[in-house]
């Protein structure tokens, strides 16, 4: 039992990433209504390197997808906004391709461990978008919002100089 313990906890303490929550950053998404945006959501593997075949459901068009940790207890209630990306529609790249690359990505550590720790219990959240220029723009503004712990570039932040409260 103490072997099953220590191993779990270990595995815990080395899964665990930094999470960066600033409302403040939220009202830099404020110019684009996400409401309006329709979400669907594909489970990423069935098992370690084996695509979930709701992958087959990704369609060949241009969009944003968001990979969430779930946790399959809870999957109502529960979800972690781990990666932010987009698929420009082109001859080369569509969502379904650029989500199923993510089975086989070996040059991106941060995209490696996410896979290898999480893969089983990711779900990719995704929308359609037809112009490449408002897919880069959302894109941009959801990483600089919500910051994805395993999203490597965030560009363009400024936070603001704290004010005191009360004087």
């Amino acid at each position: 039992m103490m072997d099953f313990l220590e191993t779990g906890l270990r595995k815990i303490k080395f899964k665990v990433e930094d999470v960066f929550v600033c409302p403040d950053l939220y009202h830099g998404c404020d110019i684009v209504d996400f409401s309006k945006l329709k979400w669907k959501e594909v489970k990423f593997l069935s098992e370690p390197g084996v695509l979930h075949t709701d992958m087959d459901k990704l369609p060949r068009k241009g969009g944003i997808y968001i990979f969430c940790a779930k946790h399959h207890l809870l999957p109502s209630l529960s979800g972690q906004i781990m990666y932010i990306g987009r698929a420009h529609f082109s001859r080369q790249q569509n969502l379904k391709k650029r989500c199923r690359e993510y089975l086989t990505e070996n040059k991106r550590p941060k995209v490696i461990k996410m896979r290898e720790f999480w893969g089983e219990n990711l779900h990719i959240y995704y929308t359609e978008l037809e112009n490449n220029d408002v897919i880069d723009e959302v894109e941009k503004r959801l990483i600089e919002s919500i910051h994805p712990p395993f999203c490597s570039e965030i560009k363009d932040v400024t936070l603001r100089k704290s004010k005191k409260a009360f004087g």
